[in-house]
């Protein structure tokens, strides 16, 4: 019977790349300092008409209900009896 060949596997290396060593040889507090000041600016950037000019959030739910509701309220207005379907 014939031995069977083992395949040699060759160690393959992965490169880090740069920046990862560099944050690797930050200490954890300054870490955790800079995913902070990221998580800061991309909710004042998303938020900055809110908070810097007279803006208000606008929940569509709440704005829309009446158009969503209108065949019922008409309606009621013409018979008196309230609507016990939504078209």
């Amino acid at each position: 019977m014939a031995k069977k060949k083992k395949a040699n596997k060759v160690a393959s290396v992965r490169r880090i790349p740069a920046w990862f060593d560099a944050w690797t040889r930050l200490p954890t507090t300054t870490q955790d300092l800079l995913c902070v000041l990221v998580l800061l600016a991309v909710s004042l950037g998303f938020f900055a008409p809110l908070h810097f000019s007279d803006g208000t959030l606008i929940a569509g739910d709440t704005v829309n209900w009446r158009a969503m509701a209108q065949a019922m309220i008409e309606y009621e207005e013409a018979t008196g009896e309230p609507a016990l379907w939504s078209p």
